[in-house]
C-alpha cells in the first residue's frame, strides 16, 4: 500500500491551525478544538504509519477514532447534534473496520502462547498450533475489509468531514460557557453513567455476569478513560489517580475480552478439526483454561472497582 497522496498534507495543514489558549474560565468549546485536533492528528499519523506497514498503525487508528467519538460525546451540549451525531457513527464504523483483521492477529497469537507454554509436554499441540497458522483458521475474518477501507471514499468522506470539524465547528450558543465548570460536570456524568454500566456486574452475584455485560462495562470504562484525559488538558494533574485506576479496569476488562474471542475461535477451531477427523483435546483443554482465566479476570475487575470508587471521591 503506497502513501497516500493527501495524509501527510492534510497533517501539515492542521499542525498550522492557530493555537487554542485554553483556561478554565475560557470558553469550553476550546478544549473540545485542542482535543479534537490532536486525535485527528494522532489518525492521520497512524493512517501513514499503516500504508508504510507498521503493526502498531490499526491500533493507534482505532483508538484515535474512540478517543474522538467520547469527545463528541462529552461535549454534546455544546454541539449542533445533527452533525456530530452522524460523525461519531463514521469514526465507530472506521474503528470497527480496521479493527477485524487485528482482532484476529491478536486471537491468533494468545492461542498460539497458549499452546507453546501452557500444554503438557507429553500431549501434541501440533494439530492445533498448525490449524492457527493456516491461512484459513479464522472464517470469522473472511469478507472484512481490515485496512483496505483506507483507499474507500467513506474514509476519504470521514477525513474532509474531520477538517471542516476542526477548523470550524458546529458549535451551539452554550459554546462560551467556561470549561472548568463544564468539564467537571460531563466528567462527573460520565462516572455516573459508568456507575450504571458497571452496577449490572457487581451488583449480580460474582461470577455470574455475562460476558456482553462485562464487555459493556469495558467500553464504559474507556469512556471515562478519555473523559480523563481530556480534563487533564485543564487539570494536568488531579484526575491522574482516578485515571491510572480507571485504566487499571481498562487492562483487565481487556484481557477478559481477549479470553471471549480466545474461546469463540477455539469453538470454531473444534468445528474444523472434527471435519476432518482431527483431534481436539488440546482445543477443549484451552477453552477451558480461558473460561478459568476469565472467572478469576471478573474477581479482578471487582476488586479494582471497589478501590477505584475510593479514589472517585477526591476528583471531581
Amino acid at each position: 500500500m503506497s502513501s497516500p497522496p493527501n495524509a501527510a498534507s492534510r497533517l501539515s495543514a492542521l499542525s498550522a491551525l492557530p493555537h487554542e489558549e485554553l483556561g478554565r474560565d475560557l470558553p469550553a468549546g476550546r478544549v473540545l478544538v485542542v482535543r479534537a485536533r490532536e486525535q485527528v492528528g494522532a489518525l492521520l499519523e497512524a493512517e501513514l504509519a499503516i500504508r508504510a506497514g507498521s503493526a502498531d498503525g490499526v491500533h493507534d487508528a482505532r483508538v484515535a477514532c474512540r478517543r474522538l467519538a467520547a469527545a463528541l460525546a462529552m461535549f454534546r451540549p455544546l454541539l449542533r447534534t445533527e452533525v456530530s451525531e452522524p460523525l461519531r457513527d463514521e469514526l465507530r464504523w472506521l474503528a470497527r473496520s480496521l479493527g477485524t483483521a487485528r482482532d484476529d492477529d491478536v486471537t491468533r497469537e494468545r492461542l498460539l502462547d497458549l499452546a507453546r507454554t501452557r500444554v503438557d509436554k507429553d500431549v501434541d499441540a501440533g494439530p492445533l498450533i498448525e490449524q492457527l497458522q493456516s491461512e484459513d483458521w479464522s472464517t470469522a475474518a473472511e469478507g472484512r475489509p481490515g485496512t483496505s477501507v483506507l483507499d474507500t471514499g467513506r474514509y476519504d468522506g470521514l477525513l474532509a468531514t474531520l477538517e471542516a470539524f476542526v477548523t470550524d465547528p458546529p458549535w451551539r450558543p452554550m459554546v462560551h460557557e467556561d470549561a472548568g465548570p463544564f468539564l467537571r460536570r460531563r466528567v462527573g456524568k460520565e462516572w455516573h453513567r459508568l456507575v450504571s454500566v458497571v452496577s449490572v456486574v457487581t451488583d449480580a452475584p460474582p461470577g455470574t455476569s455475562t460476558d456482553e455485560q462485562l464487555h459493556d462495562a469495558r467500553k464504559a470504562v474507556k469512556r471515562m478513560r478519555y473523559a480523563l484525559e481530556t480534563a487533564e488538558l485543564l487539570w494536568p494533574r488531579k484526575p491522574k489517580a482516578l485515571r491510572k485506576h480507571v485504566r487499571d479496569l481498562t487492562d483487565v476488562l481487556g484481557e477478559h475480552q481477549d479470553t471471549v474471542m480466545a474461546r469463540s475461535a477455539l469453538s470454531h477451531l473444534v468445528e474444523q478439526a472434527e471435519s476432518v477427523g482431527a483431534p481436539t483435546f488440546v482445543h477443549g483443554h484451552l477453552h477451558e483454561m480461558e473460561h478459568h482465566r476469565a472467572v478469576e479476570l471478573e474477581a479482578r475487575f471487582r476488586n479494582e472497582w471497589a478501590a477505584t470508587v475510593e479514589v472517585r471521591r477526591d476528583w471531581p
